[in-house]
C-alpha cells in the first residue's frame, strides 16, 4: 500500500518536473524574444541617421493653427511623404528638421547657425519671410550649405550668393509682371501708389512705377507711411481720406506689409465711393493671412468679401488652376488636410519635390564628408537651368537664373467671397523664344511682350462647368456605355469658338449645338449649351464582385492650342437622376495636355502641338448581391479550416469534405467567368485559386495526419494537425494583404 503511494508520488513529482522543465524552457524563449526585440528596437534607433536624408526647414509659426503658417509645413509634410512612399531617395527617407525664426534677425542667425553646423543636414529649405532669409544668407554661404526659399522675394537675398536659392520670382520680376499686365489691361486707369518707406517695399513701388510709364499710365499721387515712427495706424487712416477726397476712378496699388494691407483695404472700403477704386495688393495680398486678418472683422464675417472683394493680386498657384499634377495636388491636400491650399503651400510643395531630384542626381551615397555631399547637391540644384532643363511642377516649370533666381509668368486673379479668381486673361512663357516679323506684328496687338529677357504670350482663360443630369447605363455588344445629360456652361471674355470644342471619348460625334441661355455683362460672356452623348465605360474587373464603372467626358478645342488657351473646369453632381441599382461612388477632375494625333509623334516638339483638355471621371458604382459571391467563399473556408480539429477515425468524412469545397469553387469559378471581361486574372479568380491550393494544402496534411496515426506516431501528427492550424489562417492573411 505503502509503495503505490509513493509510485504515486513519484509520479506526480515527474509530471511536475516534467510541467517545470516545459516552463523553464518557455521563460527562458519568451526572454530571449525580449532581449532580440530589444537589440533590434536599438539597433533600428541607432543606425536611424544612415537611413534618412535630412533637410533643415526654418520659417515663421507663432501659432501652429493659423492657415498662412502651416501652409509651409504641410506642403513640405506631403512631399515628403509622397517621396517617402514610393520608397525615398535611393531607399532613404526624408525626414524634416523643423525650426522657428519668430521672423527674428537675431533667432533666424542661431537657426542658420544651427543647420550650418549640423551635419546630418544636406540642405535648408527656407527662411519664410524675407529679413530672416537676408540675415542667414551670410552664414550659409560661409558654411557653404545649400539652402532653398520658396517665399521669401526680396531681391538681394540670393545675389552674389551662389548658395542660394529661390522658387518663386523675386520683388523685381514681381513689380514688372504687375505693371505690365495693368498697362496691358487696365491703362486708361490712373494709379496711386500707397507704400512702406522701407528698402523692401521701396524696391518694389519703384520698378512698378517705372514699368507702368512705359504704357503712359499717370501717377496721379504717391502716398507712405513710415513703421518706424510707432503706431502706423494714425498715418493709414490719413492716407486713406487723402484717397477718397481725390473722388476719380483710379487703381491703389498698395505695397505693404500684410497687417498694413488688411487696414488700408478695410479703412478704405469701410464708406461708399462715389468713384470706381481698384485696389492692387502685392503678394502679402494672396496669402491666408490676409483674409484671415479680414475676417477679424463683423462687416466681414457677415458678408463674406465685403472687404476684399475685387481686390487684385498675383499668384504662384490657384486651387481649380494648372495642369494635371496641380489638379492631384490640390485634391490630395484637401483629402489630408481638409481645406484648400494656399500658393504657399505649392511652392515649397514643390520645391522638396526638386530637392528630391536633385539629391538623387548628386549621388552622395558614397561621398566622403557633408560638405562634399552638399557641394554635389548645390552643384545638382544648378543643372535646372533652363527651358528644357527644368523641374515640372504643380507650380509650373521651375528653374534657375546666374542668381538662383526663377522667372516664371504668375496667375493674374482677384477675390470673389474670399477665393481668388483667376483673370480672364493670363500670360506664360512663349515656347520660340526668337523674336520674329510675326512676333513684332504680336507686340503691336499686346497678344506678346517682354519681361526680364523672357518673351510672354497672352493666353485665354475660359472657365467651364459640367452639370450632369441624368446618367443611363446600358450595354451593346459586350461593351457598356452611359447616355449622360448635362449642361456645359462656357464663361469667358472677349471672343471664343466655343462651339468648335471636340469630345474625343464619345460613343459618336457630339456637336453641342446652340446655347440654351447666353448673356453678356461688361464684356463677360456665358453660354449655357444641353448635351445628351453616349460615352464608353472602362470596367475595373478587379473590383469583382464590386462593379465600378468610369465615365469619362474629354473635351477640347479643335484649333486653339494649349499656348493660347487654358480652361479652368467645375463638375457639379447634384440631384442626378441615374438608373436604379447605379450610384456614383466618386469623381474626378482635371486638365491633361494632349498632343494632335494628325501630327506625327516624331514632330511633336513644340509646345504649340498640344491642347489643353478638360477631363472629368465619374465612377459608377452598380448596386449588386455581394454577399452570394462572398459567403460561398467563407463557408468553403470554415470548412477546410473546420477539417483540422476532425478526429483521423473520421476520414470518410473528410474526403467529401474537400471534395465538395473544390466542387463548389468550380461551381462559381465558371460562374463569373462570363462576367469578367479582361483576359488577366482579377481578384475573385486569385480567390478561386487560392481555394484550390488550400483544399490541396489540406488533403496532403490529413494523408500525413493518417499515416503518423497508423504508425502510432502521436507527437509528430500532432505536430502536423498544429501546423495546418496556424498555417491555414497566416495564408489566408498573407494573401489578403498581397491581393486587397
Amino acid at each position: 500500500m505503502v509503495f503505490k503511494k509513493d509510485k504515486e508520488l513519484n509520479k506526480m513529482i515527474n509530471i511536475k518536473m516534467k510541467l517545470s522543465k516545459k516552463v523553464i524552457i518557455f521563460l527562458i524563449i519568451f526572454g530571449l524574444s525580449i532581449l532580440a526585440s530589444t537589440y533590434l528596437l536599438i539597433e533600428r534607433n541607432t543606425s536611424t541617421n544612415n537611413d534618412f536624408y535630412f533637410i533643415g526647414v526654418a520659417g515663421t509659426f507663432k501659432n501652429k493653427k493659423t492657415n498662412h503658417q502651416n501652409d509651409m509645413l504641410q506642403g513640405l509634410e506631403l512631399a515628403a511623404a509622397r517621396v517617402n512612399q514610393s520608397g525615398g531617395i535611393d531607399g532613404k527617407m526624408i525626414k524634416l528638421i523643423v525650426q522657428n525664426d519668430k521672423n527674428d534677425p537675431s533667432v533666424a542667425m542661431k537657426v542658420a547657425s544651427n543647420f550650418s553646423q549640423d551635419k546630418r543636414i544636406m540642405l535648408v529649405l527656407g527662411h519664410y519671410h524675407s529679413t530672416p532669409s537676408l540675415v542667414g544668407a551670410d552664414i550659409y554661404q560661409k558654411n557653404a550649405i545649400p539652402v532653398i526659399t520658396a517665399s521669401a522675394t526680396y531681391d538681394p537675398i540670393t545675389h552674389d550668393n551662389e548658395w542660394y536659392f529661390r522658387t518663386i520670382p523675386n520683388n523685381s520680376y514681381y513689380a514688372e509682371f504687375m505693371g505690365t499686365y495693368l498697362g496691358l489691361n487696365l491703362n486708361e486707369w490712373p494709379v496711386v501708389i500707397i507704400s512702406g518707406t522701407d528698402d523692401f517695399h521701396q524696391a518694389i513701388t519703384n520698378v512698378f512705377v517705372k514699368t507702368i510709364q512705359k504704357y503712359g499710365i499717370n501717377v496721379i499721387e504717391q502716398l507712405y507711411y513710415n513703421k518706424g515712427e510707432g503706431d502706423v495706424s494714425p498715418q493709414l487712416i490719413k492716407i486713406s481720406n487723402n484717397v477718397k477726397r481725390m473722388n476719380k476712378k483710379s487703381i491703389i496699388f498698395i505695397s505693404a506689409s500684410t497687417p498694413e494691407l488688411v487696414e488700408l483695404v478695410r479703412l478704405l472700403k469701410s464708406s461708399p465711393q462715389k468713384y470706381p477704386l481698384k485696389i492692387v495688393g502685392t503678394d502679402s495680398a494672396a496669402t491666408s493671412q490676409f483674409i484671415n486678418g479680414l475676417s477679424n472683422y463683423s462687416r466681414e464675417q457677415n458678408k463674406p468679401g465685403y472687404y476684399s472683394d475685387d481686390l487684385f493680386t498675383l499668384s504662384v498657384s490657384i486651387p481649380g488652376t494648372g495642369n494635371h499634377q496641380a489638379f492631384q495636388f490640390y485634391q490630395e491636400f484637401y483629402d489630408t488636410y481638409h481645406r484648400y491650399p494656399s500658393w504657399a503651400a505649392a511652392s515649397y510643395y514643390d520645391t522638396l519635390m526638386l530637392c528630391s531630384q536633385a539629391i538623387k542626381r548628386a549621388e552622395i551615397s558614397h561621398s566622403p564628408g557633408i560638405r562634399d555631399k552638399r557641394r554635389k547637391i548645390r552643384n545638382a540644384l544648378n543643372e535646372f537651368y533652363d527651358h528644357k532643363h527644368a523641374y515640372h511642377g504643380v507650380t509650373g516649370n521651375i528653374y534657375f537664373d546666374d542668381n538662383g533666381d526663377v522667372k516664371r509668368p504668375m496667375i493674374p486673379a482677384h477675390y470673389q467671397k474670399n477665393v481668388l479668381v483667376p483673370e480672364y486673361v493670363q500670360y506664360q512663357r512663349t515656347f520660340n523664344q526668337n523674336l520674329d516679323l510675326n512676333a513684332i506684328d504680336q507686340s503691336l496687338k499686346n497678344d506678346i511682350f517682354v519681361i526680364d529677357n523672357t518673351v510672354l504670350n497672352k493666353k485665354k482663360l475660359v472657365f467651364a462647368n459640367i452639370q450632369v443630369l441624368s446618367v443611363k447605363p446600358y450595354k451593346k455588344n459586350k461593351q457598356m456605355f452611359s447616355t449622360v445629360d448635362f449642361y456645359l456652361k462656357f464663361q469667358f471674355s472677349g471672343k471664343f469658338e466655343d462651339s468648335n470644342i471636340c469630345f474625343v471619348n464619345a460613343k459618336n460625334p457630339v456637336s453641342i449645338g446652340k446655347p440654351v441661355m447666353e448673356s453678356n455683362e461688361e464684356g463677360v460672356v456665358q453660354r449655357l449649351y444641353r448635351i445628351k452623348a453616349d460615352f464608353k465605360h472602362n470596367v475595373d474587373d478587379q473590383s469583382f464582385p464590386f462593379d465600378y464603372h468610369k465615365i469619362s467626358i474629354r473635351f477640347h478645342h479643335k484649333s486653339m492650342t494649349a499656348d493660347y488657351l487654358t480652361y479652368v473646369p467645375r463638375l457639379i453632381l447634384k440631384d442626378v437622376s441615374i438608373l436604379d441599382g447605379w450610384s456614383i461612388a466618386s469623381h474626378h477632375l482635371s486638365i491633361h495636355r494632349v498632343e494632335d494625333k494628325n501630327i506625327p509623334k516624331l514632330k511633336v516638339i513644340k509646345d504649340n502641338l498640344y491642347y489643353s483638355q478638360v477631363s472629368t471621371d465619374i465612377v459608377l458604382s452598380k448596386k449588386v448581391n455581394a454577399i452570394r459571391y462572398i459567403f460561398p467563399f467563407f463557408v468553403i473556408v470554415i470548412l477546410l479550416y473546420g477539417v483540422f480539429f476532425i478526429s483521423i477515425h473520421r476520414m470518410s468524412a473528410i474526403i467529401p469534405i474537400i471534395c465538395t469545397a473544390i466542387i463548389i469553387n468550380t461551381y462559381y469559378y465558371f460562374k463569373m467567368i462570363p462576367l469578367i471581361n479582361h483576359a488577366y486574372l482579377v481578384k475573385a479568380e486569385k480567390v478561386c485559386l487560392l481555394i484550390y491550393a488550400l483544399s490541396l494544402l489540406v488533403f496532403i496534411l490529413n494523408i500525413c495526419i493518417s499515416m503518423f496515426h497508423v504508425k502510432k506516431q502521436v507527437k509528430k501528427e500532432r505536430m502536423i494537425r498544429y501546423i495546418g492550424i496556424v498555417i491555414f489562417p497566416v495564408i489566408i492573411a498573407i494573401f489578403l494583404m498581397i491581393v486587397f
